[in-house]
């Protein structure tokens, strides 16, 4: 069933992202609309196929699951609506205080949709100089919001319940810095309710874009949202030869071409066959590439091949801080027996005293086992699953061009 809808909902999609209405689509019982529906809650794109589904000529759609589809689309479109305009205001407050800060992901990218506030976002992301970090995190103390987390990348604040806001210094652990200055350089200005906030000229944001996702693929995956964003930003009229010449820079430009070519394939992005066939893609790695997206949910926590999705659950609470994941017996001698930086900071006593290293590492076993057992004997189903499946997916990203750790 699930094989059967996935074209249907790349169809609906594809349409939706654009304000079209959907091409024919095949006559689906009540029961497959609920999977329908399941699988747009599980790529995070529910929302944005509304529209395109209450324009179906009536009787399409069952109009009991039509009117659920309607009450999840006006939630979320409040509760969006809510969160863009507290991060406006935060972003005013910045500015007022002379912090140049540059918005980037959902918050820059729902502008690219017919409706922005169906765009949703798990979080808003704010990019501001390390020599700012300090001032910044003041203002948003005194606005009310809390620290909950804190890593090499960004450090992240809550207010209430409500706006999660993950206040960047750099993009990507181990930068350069060279991505960080182009946001800023060539910074350009939105405009939404009167106010004005920073955001990454298109092709650094495309070039981002496609570097996000190759971190996300290799350490969870991602899904078809962040595909539907790549698809609308390369419909802005961006250089594709000049992102990906950028992308070459970074070692992911093949990983920028089949997933150019996945988009093609799934969401109708046009690309000249002329240099499509200059590529030299084989079809059989693009429709891989395809099927892990449309099983990966929105960050990949479906995506059943991936056998780096448990480690990054574990650093969710908050127990290992991943980074780039070493070769496979290696990584799982890493995985049990971390370096000192990359234990919680709970576990900061090992760095002070490296001596208390072994120790860091008990006590990480015994408050797992202890806190969340669940997790602890996931860990060890982990370690054997790894063995089994590490390779084949090493290869995989080998042959998607991902530079091997």
């Amino acid at each position: 069933m699930r094989a059967q809808l996935q074209p249907v909902l790349c169809s609906l999609l594809g349409a939706a992202i654009r304000g079209r209405a959907p091409r024919s689509l095949p006559a689906l019982s009540p029961q497959a609309w609920g999977h329908l529906l399941d699988l747009a809650l599980q790529h995070s794109v529910f929302a944005l196929l509304y529209p395109a589904l209450a324009g179906l000529p009536r009787g399409s759609i069952p109009a009991s699951l039509l009117g659920r589809w309607r009450l999840l689309t006006l939630q979320a479109g409040i509760q969006e609506a809510r969160r863009f305009q507290e991060a406006l205001e935060l972003t005013s407050a910045l500015a007022e205080r002379s912090i140049a800060c540059v918005a980037f992901k959902g918050m820059v990218l729902r502008t690219l949709y017919p409706q922005p506030d169906l765009r949703t976002m798990g979080d808003i992301d704010l990019l501001v100089r390390p020599a700012d970090l300090l001032a910044a995190e003041a203002l948003l103390q005194e606005r009310g919001l809390g620290l909950v987390g804190a890593t090499a990348l960004h450090h992240s604040w809550r207010s209430g319940p409500g706006l999660f806001l993950e206040l960047h210094t750099a993009l990507f652990k181990h930068s350069d810095g060279a991505l960080e200055a182009a946001f800023f350089t060539h910074a350009i200005t939105q405009e939404a309710a009167g106010r004005r906030y920073g955001a990454p000229a298109p092709e650094d944001a495309a070039v981002y874009q496609i570097l996000h996702m190759a971190k996300h693929f290799r350490y969870l995956g991602f899904g078809l949202r962040e595909l539907a964003d790549l698809v609308l930003q390369c419909e802005q009229g961006l250089s594709l030869a000049r992102v990906l010449e950028r992308l070459e820079a970074f070692g992911t430009g093949r990983f920028g071409r089949v997933v150019l070519l996945v988009a093609s394939r799934l969401l109708d992005l046009q690309l000249p066959a002329d240099t499509v066939a200059a590529w030299n893609i084989p079809t059989a790695l693009v429709a891989r590439l395809a099927d892990t997206i449309l099983s990966a949910g929105t960050h990949g926590e479906f995506n059943i091949d991936n056998a780096l999705f448990l480690a990054a659950r574990i650093q969710e609470h908050g127990e290992l801080s991943i980074s780039t994941p070493p070769a496979r017996w290696r990584f799982l001698v890493w995985f049990f027996f971390p370096a000192a930086s990359d234990l919680h900071p709970r576990y900061a006593y090992a760095s002070q005293h490296p001596g208390l290293l072994p120790l860091a590492w008990l006590h990480r076993l015994a408050r797992t086992a202890l806190l969340a057992p669940l997790t602890a004997w996931a860990m060890l189903r982990f370690g054997l699953r790894y063995l089994c499946v590490g390779n084949q997916r090493r290869r995989f990203e080998s042959d998607l061009g991902l530079p091997q750790p």
